[in-house]
């Protein structure tokens, strides 16, 4: 619970930082990284759906849940310029295109689709 609300904190404090051009404090951004990557050393590599009693619960397939952690690097990176931070993101980055669905996937399926419902396959 206490990873949610800092998630969400950290949605707040970004957007009020980019409305109003206001600094984030050192002490947030710093008590922020550090969870950040104390949350990336508990998931891993796995796929998290959701907390009980702070223990992460994974799933076998990729959710869109997935991408969370490595968005939340990789905006952290973007506002300290840590390349620590950078690296993380760019693995969960990697790690979710590995399972992504190729460029145009839904485009050919429906036009196939489309392509039976008028007769001509």
């Amino acid at each position: 619970m206490k990873s949610a609300a800092a998630v969400v904190l950290l949605g707040i404090m970004c957007a009020y930082n980019l409305l109003f051009s206001q600094a984030l404090s050192p002490d947030f951004v710093s008590e922020l990284k550090s969870q950040l990557i104390r949350k990336d050393e508990i998931i891993l590599d796995q796929n998290p759906e959701y907390t009980v009693n702070g223990i992460w619960q994974y799933r076998d397939k990729v959710n869109w849940l997935s991408g969370f952690l490595g968005g939340e690097l990789w905006y952290t990176w973007e506002m300290t310029g840590e390349h620590d931070l950078r690296k993380r993101a760019v693995r969960h980055a990697e790690r979710r295109r590995a399972v992504s669905r190729p460029e145009g996937r839904h485009r050919r399926r429906r036009a196939a689709r489309d392509d039976r419902a008028r007769g001509r396959l």
